[in-house]
């Protein structure tokens, strides 16, 4: 998803594929919010008015862009889930045995 262009996600995001989802959504949102308090810290960095407040707005910023890496990675790590999820679920499901394998296949996911 991180290679995509935002007009390329949300293409797919109103796609009828089940991938991305709301997980994603949700994660690549809370990325965004990140990366916009991540803005205002440096926009705040190195200002006189501020100057009191410097070592705040550095740890700020910092948790920030943290929290912005971790919701992408999440994001992308939701996807491949439910495509995993997804594809378990898609698995032969006529004997008894075929039963137990999809069952331990979407467990496992």
């Amino acid at each position: 998803m991180k290679d995509l262009s935002l007009d390329e996600f949300c293409d797919r995001l109103a796609s009828a594929d089940p991938t991305p989802g709301g997980g994603t959504a949700a994660g690549v949102t809370g990325a965004v919010a990140a990366a916009l308090v991540a803005m205002v810290a440096r926009t705040t960095i190195g200002k006189k008015k501020f100057a009191d407040r410097q070592a705040a707005m550095e740890a700020i910023r910092d948790e920030a862009d943290g929290l912005r890496r971790d919701l992408l990675g999440q994001a992308e790590a939701d996807a491949r889930a439910f495509d995993a999820v997804l594809a378990a679920s898609r698995m032969p499901k006529g004997t008894s045995d075929e039963e137990v394998r999809r069952g331990v296949a979407i467990t496992e996911q």
